[in-house]
């Protein structure tokens, strides 16, 4: 096959796979009124004034029948590849590996430059949650399916020639969509793609043992390094300038705060030395309850979804001027007894 801008390639299934691998291609109106987003616009080169069909494959699978994969293998090493992968959702895992000349590229080497969904003005449903391993980018959602597709744009550093995908199907959606391109003038990162949102929090001795952080009663903790963990993963997530979150330490004040993250779900992680019991939770699992406390015993909170439901807007001097972000959650505490 040829395409315009990647030049010719062939398409194949790994020879060690016995079932077949269905996918096909479509083409899509864009933009319409369900699919608006300008990222997704510009990585297909259309746009209101300029409207035009976006091109993809349509990867199926049955539900429990297992990874199904196909291979993209290039005539010529393609510089600065841009994906785009979509609809990954309802417990989907879709992974990708490249290579040039049979020797494998470096998963890192994949920078995500934008997500999103299909259509601004619908229900934002969730992102999907990225792990890499030494040899390939795994995507999955750990939510139901959703009638807004996700979609992510990566683009990669240096030189490819292959690219594998393989789709597993966990819900009745079986169905993923991708694109190539080489990334174009328009598709270039935001200055953060993601980061709109920041998360705060304090540490503190519940001496009325109320579950609450009461200033003037309460004492607050300082030196108590806080982590953000992907609870997919149990790993430390990535920020909106793709960088792996730091740790911070409360201040004098118990105070602690996380900027510029992507919308995603997280758990806090206080580190209080071991055996440390924490106070009571007066509203389990209610992420934006003021005041109380989110930890338990395992000295980390419940699973916490940064979404403009669940956050509120900044007001002026809580976050840094610089930073772009909109909306933040505040008071993910973890109070001791």
């Amino acid at each position: 096959m040829t395409d315009s801008v990647l030049g010719s390639f062939n398409i194949s299934k790994p020879a060690t796979q016995a079932k077949p691998t269905t996918v096909i291609g479509t083409t899509i109106p864009m933009p319409s009124s369900c699919i608006n987003n300008t990222d997704l616009q510009n990585f297909f080169g259309v746009s209101s004034t300029n409207p035009g069909m976006a091109s993809m494959m349509a990867h199926f699978n049955c539900k429990g029948n297992g990874p199904t994969c196909k291979s993209f293998t290039f005539d010529q090493p393609v510089s600065g590849m841009c994906l785009m992968v979509a609809n990954v959702d309802g417990y989907d895992k879709l992974t990708f590996e490249s290579s040039l000349n049979g020797t494998p590229n470096n998963p890192n080497d994949w920078k995500s430059l934008h997500s999103g969904n299909f259509n601004d003005n619908g229900t934002a449903c969730p992102p999907m949650e990225e792990r890499k391993t030494a040899t390939q980018t795994q995507l999955g959602c750990f939510e139901k399916q959703c009638d807004n597709p996700n979609y992510q744009i990566y683009q990669f550093k240096g030189d490819t020639d292959n690219i594998t995908f393989c789709y597993t199907s966990f819900s009745d959606s079986e169905v993923v969509y991708y694109a190539l391109t080489k990334c174009q003038d328009g598709v270039a990162p935001t200055p953060l793609p993601f980061a709109i949102y920041a998360l705060s929090g304090y540490a503190f001795n519940d001496i009325n043992k109320n579950g609450l952080y009461d200033i003037g009663v309460d004492t607050p903790i300082s030196g108590i390094t806080v982590s953000l963990v992907n609870p997919a993963t149990g790993e430390t997530p990535l920020d909106g300038y793709s960088n792996v979150v730091t740790p911070q330490v409360t201040n004098r004040a118990g105070y602690y705060i996380f900027q510029s993250l992507r919308a995603n779900i997280y758990t806090v992680k206080f580190g209080y030395p071991a055996g440390t019991k924490a106070t009571i939770q007066p509203n389990p699992n209610k992420a934006n309850t003021p005041k109380s406390n989110k930890m338990d015993d395992t000295l980390s909170t419940f699973r916490i979804q940064l979404t403009n439901g669940t956050t509120s807007e900044v007001v002026s001097g809580e976050v840094s001027a610089t930073s772009g972000i909109m909306k933040i959650l505040r008071d993910v505490n973890g109070g001791i007894q």
